[in-house]
């Protein structure tokens, strides 16, 4: 467990799966921002008040 990788680049064969992993999380993160300006939350008052 103490073993040292030394610095310097990747390939891209051995960088592939963490930059696939960051950009999908970076294209879910922009979806779910665009998806929440689209359709805003609306709480209908008087329903929220019956189901309490």
């Amino acid at each position: 467990m103490n073993n040292l990788i030394p610095k310097g680049s990747k390939s891209l064969t051995e960088a592939r799966g963490l930059i696939t992993s960051d950009y999908q999380a970076y294209l879910e993160k922009e979806w779910i921002s665009n998806l929440k300006k689209k359709y805003p939350v609306e709480i209908n008052k008087s329903v929220f008040e019956t189901i309490k």
